[in-house]
């Protein structure tokens, strides 16, 4: 799970359809709901509201979510109820309701929590097919009771609550109107439509993760950026040093990464502007040894050849420092590996505050280096969604400690066995 594998990947969406005389049969293929994906769950929802359902599919795999309308031919009769309880639950779950005409019969069934990490609208829909006229409806509710409901008409959505006698037809849905419109992504053949350079001057920005509490780095992290430090291993210690150390943006890069140059290109260019913010940019290439030379020259024809630029440095980043690396990425994000482009926002002490998952732009990093430089920074409570933390949350330094031992890291080992410590007489 760690390295970004599922337990039981590759589970392709299947579709059966209901023969209505007791049998089903397989139609994923003719469905168009059998993608090359890594499924996990289907949402189900009138979305458009023209009276059929249509899917959410949500996958582990990418593109995470898929939207698909169903675009049935006219004809077909439906009708749909939203359910509300009085003496039970008011969401009315649990309530099972039959829908009767003629000899047919339809049963649906009020769920919450109705797949996988997925819920479905609460609203029942019934589709009708042929049939055009609705004898009564047979609801039975969670506690037992139950009741028969007539004067309903096809091609309606109506509301009933539990002991009314009468349901209550709800206005036609304008959710075409309402909704933002969606547009095809990720369709074989398709490019996506030009950036307006005009519009937004900005390359996109990656996801930029806040860590729930700054993870202070170890010795081998700060003496390869350039941070003076002795013996410190709190962080009363970094602060005394503080005053003259610039934040950093740590690129980690490499030759074969194309997103890579661009983000370098970009931020050389702007160069002027960061460095008015006092941030300093180290690009770290984890290239091989042999493919360095190759490295040498994309940094010549992306970054120097715009002009010299001191703000910006480059390290080549050894074994060794690329294993301390690599069990911070686990102990931040729950996986290792090197997912390029990425960065890292440190702030004067030498703790990491921000990891950009995708690449990064000036207007980002402003902003995030004004968050840096607030009391959120240093706060218990910050956290990069809203609300508020009742618990606090520990770093788990032992386990790093251990996980960086193993990969023969003595030292940093150390370093993080020292705040665990540390942490356990606090």
């Amino acid at each position: 799970m760690h390295a970004g594998y599922s337990w039981s990947g590759h589970e392709r969406k299947t579709a059966y359809l209901n023969l209505t005389d007791g049998t089903f049969v397989h139609a994923s293929a003719v469905s168009g709901a059998d993608f090359d994906d890594d499924g996990r769950a289907v949402a189900i929802t009138d979305w458009d509201g023209d009276g059929d359902l249509d899917m959410w599919l949500k996958n582990r795999s990418g593109p995470q979510l898929r939207y698909m309308e169903n675009q049935s031919p006219p004809g077909r009769h439906y009708l749909e109820l939203a359910m509300r309880g009085t003496t039970g639950n008011r969401d009315a779950v649990g309530t099972v309701v039959e829908v009767h005409a003629g000899d047919r019969k339809w049963m649906r069934f009020v769920a919450a929590g109705d797949g996988y990490l997925s819920q479905s609208s609460k609203r029942l829909h019934f589709g009708l097919g042929g049939v055009d006229r609705i004898d009564h409806l047979l609801i039975r509710w969670p506690g037992g009771e139950t009741e028969t409901v007539t004067g309903l008409t096809v091609d309606r959505r109506y509301a009933y609550v539990q002991g009314s006698g009468q349901a209550e037809e709800l206005p036609k849905l304008l959710v075409r109107e309402s909704r933002p419109p969606l547009t095809p992504s990720g369709v074989k053949g398709l490019s996506p439509p030009p950036r307006n350079m005009a519009a937004d001057p900005e390359p996109p920005s990656g996801q930029a993760v806040v860590l729930r509490t700054a993870l202070p780095l170890p010795p081998s992290i700060l003496a390869f950026v350039g941070v003076g430090r002795d013996e410190a291993t709190s962080g009363k210690e970094r602060a005394s040093r503080a005053a003259g150390e610039p934040a950093r943006l740590i690129c980690f890069w490499a030759s074969w990464c194309v997103p890579c140059a661009a983000e370098l290109s970009n931020l050389a260019k702007d160069s002027a502007r960061l460095r008015e913010t006092g941030l300093q940019i180290l690009a770290v290439n984890i290239d091989k040894p042999e493919d360095r030379p190759k490295a040498a020259a994309i940094w010549q024809q992306v970054v120097t050849a715009g002009g010299a630029d001191t703000n910006i440095k480059t390290l080549e980043a050894s074994e060794g420092f690329q294993a301390t690396v690599d069990a911070l990425h686990v102990h931040v994000l729950d996986r290792a590996g090197w997912p390029l482009p990425m960065s890292w926002l440190t702030d004067r002490d030498g703790n990491l505050q921000i990891v950009y998952v995708g690449p990064v732009n000036v207007a980002s990093l402003s902003k995030d280096l004004g968050r840096l430089a607030g009391e959120t920074a240093k706060s218990t409570v910050r956290s990069q969604f809203p609300g508020r933390w009742y618990f606090r949350i520990g770093r788990d330094f032992n386990e790093l400690a251990g996980d960086l031992a193993d990969r023969g890291r003595a030292e940093d080992a150390a370093y993080y066995r020292a705040l665990h410590t540390q942490s356990r007489t606090e």
